[in-house]
């Protein structure tokens, strides 16, 4: 973004210096607009390279924020999986004990 600004800003200056037909004052020419010239023009392409600038950053930041989600998510995921297996040895070893304890009274 900020090398397409740079880009715009250059050839706009090259263009004022080599390829000019008019003077300045064309730039400022309002063509019968009115009292406000263009300056509402001015402002809501103004206003929209600034919502288009902060989306392109929202989403690279949106980007950041989900691969360090995920990379949460993915710690989380191997303690829940260490969790279940000792639950399921836990299990088995009462699962054991208690059979042992029903063989030992049954016969």
């Amino acid at each position: 973004v900020i090398a397409e600004i740079l880009g715009t800003i250059v050839f706009g200056i090259i263009f004022l210096a080599k390829e000019h037909h008019h003077g300045l004052g064309a730039i400022f020419h309002t063509a019968g607009a009115g009292s406000g010239g263009y300056l509402g023009a001015f402002l809501a392409a103004g206003l929209f390279s600034t919502i288009y600038y902060f989306s392109l950053r929202m989403d690279t930041g949106f980007g950041r924020l989900e691969s360090r989600m995920d990379e949460g998510f993915a710690r989380v995921d191997a303690r829940f999986d260490s969790l279940i297996a000792r639950m399921d040895a836990r299990f088995d070893a009462v699962t054991a004990r208690l059979d042992a304890h029903i063989d030992r009274h049954a016969g």
